[in-house]
């Protein structure tokens, strides 16, 4: 008889892991909750439970690896929740590693998912590991559209991400910090070459015939599409989404100069801490992700959807179970192209494609 497969998640009490958790009950799929605090995953346990739900406790610190590895035991995908990754995700990709245990997380930081990339994929692939840092909308779902626009023979690819307020927590907010002060790596030309901290804009089209200025921020697209061949330009940005207070206050308060580009609306009321956006009164949860071309500022592919933590925890779940109930054709630091077609993972996780205009 064949033992179940087992998904753990790390992180599973912030409000993203604890989807996570939820989205894998609903599956029926048994799951380990991972933290360092073991009481309060001890009451989140209990409230699955009640509900008929099963899952196990493994309190580990995160400056533990003995208790990482006990944690890991027996389980074979781990979903890693807990950001800030530069900070926090070596130790966790590392024991993953050593108990050769697949690995997800939900990073928007490039430089964790270079660090993946550069010195885990060596040692991931002789185990037979999936390493896949970024799963999440970003860069999950720009990894999806850049593939699609390959495809559809597309050479030059810029992903543009159009997302409301509620994707903007402590976690991210702090990553974006990073990434407007540190610069990161673009591919262009051909090469992956490193970019310094500056504005440089885009022209992003959108699926009313307007356009909107994007700002680049180092992605993950520039790690993971370049390896699959066909291209000479892989960049990211990000674009105030309509009527987006709460994306681009954020923002403006990080960079003064991106004044110019962000310009909050002058209707409703926004916080530092990610509050929705309002439009006439309702709040508004849509998103885009843009694949086009920056020479002639033509899409590719248009991605969109609702409720951006949903997504993403519906996109690393999904993910995960596919994992579990298949061997990957490829192995090492993969994007998530790499693991799933496009279309068809798409509609299992509900985001349209949308026909450019």
């Amino acid at each position: 008889m064949m033992t179940q497969r087992r998904i753990g998640v790390y992180g599973a009490l912030g409000g993203l892991g604890q989807r996570v958790v939820e989205g894998l009950a609903r599956r029926d799929m048994p799951v380990v909750i991972g933290g360092p605090d073991e009481r309060r995953l001890q009451i989140l346990s209990q409230k699955l439970e009640k509900r008929g739900k099963k899952s196990d406790v493994a309190a580990a610190p995160i400056d533990a690896p003995d208790e990482l590895d006990g944690m890991l035991s027996g389980v074979d995908v781990l979903i890693n929740c807990d950001s800030p990754f530069v900070d926090r995700g070596k130790a966790i990709v590392e024991a993953s590693i050593r108990s050769t245990t697949h690995y997800l997380d939900i990073s928007e930081e490039q430089e964790h998912i270079c660090w993946v990339s550069d010195a885990c994929d060596d040692a991931a692939r002789r185990n037979n590991l999936v390493l896949m840092p970024g799963c999440g909308l970003r860069f999950g779902l720009g990894d999806l559209a850049s593939e699609i626009a390959l495809a559809n023979a597309a050479s030059r690819i810029v992903v543009a991400y159009a997302i409301p307020g509620p994707s903007l927590g402590f976690g991210t907010r702090k990553s974006l910090t990073r990434i407007l002060t540190r610069g990161g790596s673009t591919f262009v030309d051909g090469h992956r070459v490193e970019k310094r901290p500056g504005i440089r804009l885009f022209d992003v089209p959108f699926p009313d015939g307007s356009s909107k200025k994007g700002v680049w921020v180092p992605g993950g697209e520039a790690i993971t599409v370049p390896r699959r061949g066909g291209v000479t330009t892989v960049e990211t940005c990000l674009v105030s989404a309509e009527n987006s207070q709460s994306f681009s206050l954020p923002l403006l308060r990080l960079v003064p100069s991106l004044l110019r580009v962000f310009r909050p609306s002058a209707a409703g009321n926004a916080d530092s801490a990610g509050s929705e956006s309002q439009e006439r009164g309702k709040p508004v949860r849509d998103y885009l992700v843009i694949a086009f071309d920056p020479k002639n500022a033509a899409p590719h592919v248009i991605l969109r959807g609702s409720e951006p933590y949903a997504t993403t925890a519906r996109i690393v779940v999904e993910a995960a179970i596919r994992l579990c109930e298949k061997q990957p054709v490829r192995t090492g630091f993969i994007g998530l192209a790499d693991l799933v077609e496009p279309e068809e993972f798409l509609d299992s996780i509900e985001v349209d494609i949308c026909a450019p205009k």
